[in-house]
């Protein structure tokens, strides 16, 4: 495989990543519910009651008397906003113009651990307290964060690599 098929290849593969990784990002957090308590659904902003026969409403978290929730998912509402930031910027970066920026790796990283921590404090601290079911959210946006990332490797790593043209073979001592 010569150098340009390498290239196509890794782009079509960090274009992919990207693309999954923001799908799933909107997926987790503005479609789908994260707990089901009876006739109640809960996302990361509201509260969605279906108790009257007439329909259902929606309440804010805070108001809706769910003890710490509210405060993690806030948390990990913004932290998951803010983590796929860098990993746009790097791998935009790389698709665009082919340029690599030495800090981002290290801050994507660092927000996309941190929402995986969110995630699960939001999950295992606050959720029990809930005494209902867990859905998928949460799952899918630790995959989500977890294909930024690797996306964010693959368009690092690839323009850190020496070309054939600037590797040099070392001169050979003489004995």
């Amino acid at each position: 495989m010569c150098r340009d098929d390498q290239d196509h290849f890794t782009v079509g593969v960090v274009s992919c990543l990207i693309a999954m990784s923001v799908a799933l990002v909107v997926l987790g957090v503005f479609v789908l519910d994260w707990f089901v308590v009876g006739r109640m659904s809960i996302d990361l902003w509201a509260v969605c009651r279906c108790d009257s026969p007439a329909g259902c409403a929606s309440h804010p978290l805070a108001s809706a008397g769910l003890g710490g929730f509210h405060l993690y998912a806030a948390a990990t509402l913004w932290l998951t906003a803010f983590a796929i930031v860098p990993v746009l910027i790097q791998t935009g970066g790389y698709l665009l113009g082919r340029r690599a920026w030495k800090y981002t790796p290290m801050i994507g990283y660092a927000t996309g651990a941190s929402c995986i921590a969110s995630v699960l404090a939001t999950v295992y601290a606050a959720g029990p307290t809930l005494h209902g079911s867990m859905n998928a959210a949460p799952f899918v946006i630790v995959v989500a964060n977890a294909l930024g990332m690797i996306a964010m490797y693959c368009a690092s790593s690839r323009l850190d690599a020496p070309t054939p043209a600037s590797m040099r073979i070392p001169a050979a001592r003489v004995v």
